[in-house]
């Protein structure tokens, strides 16, 4: 079983598929539900490691994927993939 979310320098970034993340998307607008999304590439989670004030703000999202095959490259190496690149 997939872990629903990966850590990679303090930021949990939601492990799922683009589709799999839109259909989830739509289920939340079809429920009348408003949605935080950050979409995170290499430069934001960098940023955010040495300005504490960004990270708690990309923290208090609802989800955060990942928006960039560094991202996603950085998960591997970690011994924890993310499925895949979930673009803005």
């Amino acid at each position: 079983m997939e872990k629903k979310e990966i850590s990679i320098l303090n930021i949990p970034f939601y492990n799922t598929s683009q589709a799999g993340f839109v259909d989830e998307l739509y289920n939340d607008v079809r429920n009348g539900e408003r949605k935080f999304v950050v979409t995170a590439n290499p430069e934001i989670v960098m940023h955010a490691s040495t300005d504490k004030d960004f990270e708690a703000v990309i923290r208090q999202a609802d989800y955060i994927v990942p928006d960039g095959i560094g991202i996603v490259m950085a998960s591997q190496k970690l011994g924890e993939p993310l499925q895949e690149r979930v673009t803005g």
